[in-house]
């Protein structure tokens, strides 16, 4: 049976524009493949979103100090998060965690954070890091980047090499490079 290759375009998947392309024997096998593709997706979200204040991860999140059952999913990210910390020399760490709370409440709210929360959220990254903790590295939204003020904020920059006809990557990407990289 000859294949052929469907492509599909969605807004707002993970946060994202996602293309997918799949090789199939007719449009309802590939309307079938993008639907199972979605739905993985879906019920990924639904269990490792940080974004969404019912997922799994973001209920667990909640419960610090406490002994908490959790799909053998989200123990094995986890678990992961430990070894690329280790991995990466601790440039992720947890304790970013601080500064993820401040952009999530603005963001929220439909505003920027106050130069106040920033400085809150940078004053708690440090006493973690004096604790001997880590903190960690800052992305901007994948449509425009950080804006010159936050970069005015950084203790250090990282460039990472990109085609200067397609200036951006997304941040699964560079978040990929960076632990590579740094």
């Amino acid at each position: 049976m000859a294949t052929t290759v469907h492509e599909f375009h969605f807004e707002n998947v993970l946060g994202t524009s996602l293309d997918m392309k799949v090789r199939a024997g007719s449009e309802a096998d590939a309307e079938r493949a993008q639907a199972a593709a979605l739905a993985e997706f879906d019920r990924e979200n639904k269990i490792l979103s940080a974004w969404t204040p019912d997922s799994e991860f973001s209920r667990w999140a909640k419960t610090r100090g406490t002994a908490e059952r959790v799909s053998p999913e989200l123990f094995e990210v986890l678990a992961l998060f430990d070894e690329w910390r280790e991995k990466t020399g601790g440039a992720l760490d947890a304790s970013a965690e601080a500064a993820v709370a401040v952009w999530k409440k603005a963001a929220a709210e439909g505003r920027k954070p106050t130069d106040a929360e920033l400085e809150q959220a940078v004053a708690e990254m440090m006493r973690r890091t004096n604790e001997g903790q880590c903190c960690g590295i800052v992305f901007g939204p994948e449509r425009n980047g950080l804006e010159t003020e936050e970069i005015a904020n950084a203790d250090a920059l990282v460039m990472a090499p990109v085609n200067p006809n397609f200036a951006s990557l997304n941040l699964a990407r560079a978040c990929c490079w960076s632990a590579t990289n740094g």
